[in-house]
């Protein structure tokens, strides 16, 4: 009898030693997790505010495009100015946007309405200077 009484604090020991292991594995375990769902929270975060540019983008577009209308219907110099002033603010966006994506396909993308941004600058200058011309022949007449 004497020899069961010994073994109880050994029975007892061992038993916390058991516990004490078994919340630190819990507790690992709760933080890989924890570390796990916080990089997804992060990734997420991330690929929300791309669509939150990206819709900035296009409203931005719909803005420059509504400017360049403007601009020709009215043949005003600060209509102009504002449409160019637009249309830079639109390709400096479109750059930082390009330092965030990356697929080679969405930049090749941006790459392409840069270009077609700065070709209908050129046509909205072309077509102001015909205006202009148009307007200078009608008034000699």
């Amino acid at each position: 009898m004497g020899n069961k009484n010994s073994n109880i604090p050994v029975k007892v020991f061992i038993s916390y030693m058991i516990l004490v292991s078994l919340v630190a594995g819990v507790g690992w375990l709760l933080y890989t997790e924890n570390v796990d769902y916080s990089k997804i929270e992060n990734k997420i975060a991330f690929e929300k505010n791309k669509v939150l540019k990206i819709s900035q983008l296009f409203s931005n577009v719909y803005k420059t495009e509504s400017l360049a209308r403007k601009t020709i219907q009215s043949n005003s110099e600060t209509e102009y100015k504002n449409y160019i002033q637009e249309t830079d603010s639109l390709q400096k966006r479109i750059g930082s946007l390009k330092n965030t994506l990356s697929s080679q396909y969405q930049i090749k993308l941006l790459d392409s309405v840069m270009i077609l941004l700065t070709e209908k600058t050129q046509n909205i200058r072309q077509l102001k200077a015909i205006k202009n011309k148009t307007s200078d022949e009608a008034s000699v007449n």
